[in-house]
């Protein structure tokens, strides 16, 4: 996950829209207790 912690105006847009998608993520997770990358192929156990 990345969430970056700088001015959204020093982002370009690639960045500043893959950050809008992970703060949904985000608020999906601990807004509505979804599971997340529980299942991330990456995510090590």
């Amino acid at each position: 996950m990345r969430v970056w912690d700088i001015h959204p105006g020093y982002l370009n847009g690639k960045s500043l829209l893959g950050e809008h998608r992970e703060l949904h993520g985000v608020v999906s997770i601990l807004g509505h207790g979804r599971q997340g990358y529980s299942n991330h192929p990456e995510r090590s156990s």
